[in-house]
């Protein structure tokens, strides 16, 4: 998902919320060498206002944290 499509998607998209919940079985099939791209995307989840979309990747922070390692 690009920069653009995240801003124009509003604060009260489904499709974020969905993103956001999945985000950390999208890194564990990465892995950690996508990681400076998903950190962008993780990011952007992050910022918006809707608590929707930042509650699945504080609840799941420990998993990111785990996966991505030191």
């Amino acid at each position: 998902m690009t920069d653009p499509a995240i801003n124009m998607m509003g604060n009260d998209n489904e499709i974020l919320v969905a993103c956001s919940y999945n985000f950390p079985c999208v890194l564990n099939i990465y892995g950690k060498n996508k990681w400076k791209e998903l950190f962008a995307v993780m990011i952007k989840l992050i910022n918006n206002k809707n608590k929707k979309v930042k509650k699945p990747i504080a609840c799941a922070i420990h998993e990111i944290a785990r996966m991505i390692g030191p």
